[in-house]
């Protein structure tokens, strides 16, 4: 990359003004997770920091799990991350590590519908494949953090990169919020809680100001801080497209070289994933799935449907196999340099232009999206997490400036200030980030050498 300008933001903060987590000798952390691909990239870039910290530091490190169905596979996974990434420290042949120590914890309340990398990502962990830690070993002797009383979980950093909103804090019932869940992401006095803002944060049932309310408030009688990060208010977006990465980029180069099985592993994986949208798409009407707005009776098109599905080798199976069948398809016709040409492609070209014709752009739009991740194949992978939280963690550049919470059309968004932030202000937003310069932050995040 061409040198970068620095970036300039007059009362901008590092998050070590608000937090000085890797300085404190003694220091806990808690990590609230769905565990996917680019969950995995921030926990890795994580782990490695607090591994790096001078050897007479001690951490703590807690990992509560949500939103997930297998979570066996999710605890296992993050423990391979763990273990293979103290591994990598030792190897760098660094005279003495931090002692860090993980705890993974599940919830009582699993997503009822299994989130969609868990059809590749856990795979290895479920299936006794060698050097993978198994999910079964996990189910016997599974802990849930609801059980664990909320002064052993407090900590000095806090990181929410899943929905823990949606799946712990809002009883859907009533829907009512469940304000003693809202205890345990509240910091320690002078600590932080850090959001990848968004599609994370959102809050079901009508409950948004509420629970902004309670927890800004809880956050602020303990003493402690906010901080946002989001794709969408936070990177300056004349500088390239935030929350991905190349997969044969510095970056992914460096994690396959620190833990190749593993690595190689979760980045097919994260491919996969990435099909799976467009998959689920064409098997919604290859299966003739309830729509509104769609009248499969009208000018034939259930029949031009099952037909176009009997052409594809589909006819018969559920939607959820079709979705997987074609992602296996296309993933094995592109790995073969044998075939220029990919069916599925095809396949989901001529869809579009079935359901086009027959039902409007607005009703195809998904499958428009869906012929352009198929066509985008192999070119990025997602990497919000990880991106978002070592754009949080350096301390090269300030980029958190005050921010107040105001109600959206849809959710709570951080507001900017114009002016600078009064004193003993406690909710902080990133902003201005250059994305080469954040790609930068995430392969110096995992930098290992004897030295660091």
């Amino acid at each position: 990359l061409p040198p970068i300008p620095p970036m300039e933001q007059p009362g901008a903060k590092l998050l070590s003004n608000l937090c000085d987590f890797f300085a404190l000798p003694a220091a806990r952390a808690l990590i609230v997770s769905d565990v996917k691909l680019d969950d995995a990239f921030f926990l890795w870039l994580f782990f490695l920091q607090n591994f790096k910290r001078p050897s007479q530091h001690e951490v703590q490190i807690d990992l509560f799990v949500t939103g997930i169905q297998d979570s066996p596979a999710a605890i296992a996974l993050a423990k391979h991350l763990f273990q293979a990434a103290g591994d990598a420290a030792e190897k760098c042949g660094k005279k003495g590590l931090a002692q860090v120590s993980l705890r993974a914890l599940a919830s009582k309340r699993p997503a009822v519908e299994p989130p969609r990398h868990e059809a590749d990502t856990y795979v290895p962990y479920n299936d006794g494949t060698a050097g993978f830690p198994q999910a079964a070993e996990e189910r016997s002797r599974l802990q849930f953090w609801q059980d664990v009383p909320v002064e052993e979980c407090k900590a000095d950093f806090v990181g929410v990169i899943a929905q823990f909103f949606n799946f712990e804090a809002v009883d859907s019932t009533g829907p009512c919020l469940r304000e003693e869940i809202l205890e345990y992401i509240v910091p320690r006095a002078g600590g932080v809680l850090a959001f990848q803002s968004g599609f994370n944060t959102k809050v079901p049932g009508g409950l948004e100001e509420k629970l902004w309310a309670v927890l800004s408030g809880k956050v602020k009688a303990a003493d402690a801080k906010m901080a946002f990060i989001s794709n969408g208010f936070s990177f300056d977006k004349s500088t390239g497209k935030s929350g991905v990465c190349l997969p044969s980029g510095p970056f992914i180069t460096k994690l396959k070289a620190q833990a190749p099985d593993l690595w190689n592993h979760l980045v097919d994986a994260g491919l996969k994933e990435n099909l799976l949208f467009a998959s689920d798409q064409m098997a919604k009407w290859l299966t003739l799935m309830k729509m509104d707005g769609v009248d499969y009776a009208k000018d034939g098109l259930g029949e031009k449907l099952t037909a176009f599905a009997e052409k594809a080798g589909v006819q018969g199976l559920s939607r959820k196999e079709v979705s997987v069948r074609l992602q296996q398809e296309f993933f094995a016709q592109a790995r073969d340099p044998a075939k220029p040409k990919n069916t599925v492609l095809e396949h989901c070209r001529e869809l579009h232009a079935l359901v086009a014709a027959a039902c409007g752009d607005v009703l195809a739009n998904y499958l428009g999206r869906a012929v352009g991740n198929f066509e985008k194949f192999g070119s990025t992978l997602e990497a919000t997490d990880g991106q978002h939280f070592a754009a949080l963690l350096q301390n090269e550049a300030p980029v958190l400036l005050p921010v107040e919470l105001k109600m959206g059309e849809l959710f709570m968004e951080p507001v900017f200030l114009e002016s600078a932030a009064p004193e003993g202000h406690i909710v902080w937003g990133a902003r201005n980030i250059s994305v080469p310069r954040s790609l930068q932050w995430m392969e110096q995040a995992i930098e290992l050498d004897a030295t660091a």
